[in-house]
């Protein structure tokens, strides 16, 4: 079973070559990805997720707060990598303290993208305690659950033999 990954991450970029890279590895699964840490937690509420990519510095809040939300609403803490700019052992502790698992620091001379998804596909599985998604719940807006549902389809599709290339298979998703 792959990796079902959630990327809190306001660089468009950076998500565009997270969906590359996963797509690439064929072990994880993209559930959804958000520059919002709002949108971030009530996903996190409503599904069941096996990694976390969390950016600390978001335009719409802060990676920080996102991890106090989801100490403080007790939400099942799936693997947590983060990936920051930030360059402090008081903030490394502090969120180490708030259940992140891993670490890293975007200026790091050997950093890549690569980097956290190589710890998730190692660690991710070992934490994992099967739940079920709650996707019907109203606290997702329905554009968010409709590309859930979207990805999930096409992840199926792909793990059938249909490449996302072939002729109506957009159709069908």
């Amino acid at each position: 079973m792959s990796v079902r990954v959630l990327i809190v991450e306001d660089d468009k970029e950076d998500r565009e070559e997270y969906r590359m890279l996963i797509k690439e590895r064929g072990t994880m699964q993209l559930l959804a990805e958000t520059d919002d840490p709002e949108e971030a937690l009530c996903m996190l509420e409503i599904m069941y997720i096996d990694a976390l990519i969390l950016d600390l510095e978001l335009p719409k809040g802060s990676g920080i707060l996102l991890l106090e939300k989801m100490q403080m609403l007790n939400i099942d803490k799936p693997f947590i990598a983060v990936v920051t700019n930030v360059v402090s052992r008081v903030i490394y502790d502090t969120i180490r303290g708030m259940g992140v698992d891993y670490i890293c620091t975007k200026g790091d001379k050997d950093f890549s993208l690569n980097v956290p998804l190589s710890i998730i596909e190692i660690s991710a599985p070992y934490r994992r305690s099967r739940a079920k998604e709650k996707l019907t719940s109203g606290k997702v807006n329905l554009r968010t659950r409709r590309e859930i549902y979207r990805r999930n389809i096409e992840e199926e599709m792909i793990r059938l033999g249909f490449s996302n290339k072939m002729s109506g298979t957009a159709y069908c998703q």
